[in-house]
């Protein structure tokens, strides 16, 4: 049996504000008190402050579709939506970029104009573009997470088909390390 002193919540919390304050004479921002006991308690903390390692950027590597295929369709989609968005472009978007870059067929997509674009936001968890070539004809291309994408897809392209996109399939993605 133990016991406990009915002051040591407050014990503990006062140190730890107290820690706060004296990491803030420190320029040090904490916003969870409980934070400073947790960075207390490591005992191996990595970094890349540099970005030596990371090189401060990232890399596309792959542009594959639902069956996991390499498919140059998904990059130009991609390309499309990172290069007229109008917002700041993130890395994810400025990888898209660099990629495309030199690859077959992105040159071809300057014939795409940007007709309207709904910015991401936090409820619709995605961001979505509508461009139209030469002939008028418009395509909505959207990006965003993984679970919304899915909730509001009908359909999937796979090669030159379009297939009805049904409830089991989320589950091949698992596969591939994207959150389902």
């Amino acid at each position: 049996m133990g016991l406990t002193p009915e002051m040591l919540p407050m014990i503990v919390s006062s140190n730890l504000a107290k820690g706060a304050i004296a990491m803030a004479r420190r320029k040090v921002v904490v916003k969870r008190l409980n934070a400073i006991q947790n960075f207390g308690a490591m005992d191996v903390l990595c970094t890349d402050k540099t970005g030596t390692l990371t090189q401060d950027r990232i890399i596309l590597e792959h542009h594959l579709d639902v069956n996991g295929s390499k498919d140059n369709h998904v990059l130009h989609l991609a390309w499309l939506n990172s290069f007229h968005q109008s917002g700041m472009k993130n890395l994810m978007d400025q990888a898209v970029i660099r990629f495309g870059q030199g690859q077959p067929g992105v040159e071809a997509l300057g014939r795409y104009s940007k007709v309207d674009e709904l910015p991401f936001d936090f409820i619709r968890r995605r961001l979505s573009i509508v461009v139209q070539d030469e002939q008028q004809r418009q395509l909505l291309i959207c990006k965003g997470a993984v679970e919304e994408m899915l909730e509001i897809a009908t359909h999937v392209r796979v090669g030159q088909e379009v297939l009805v996109l049904d409830g089991g399939s989320p589950c091949r993605f698992a596969g591939f390390g994207v959150p389902v």
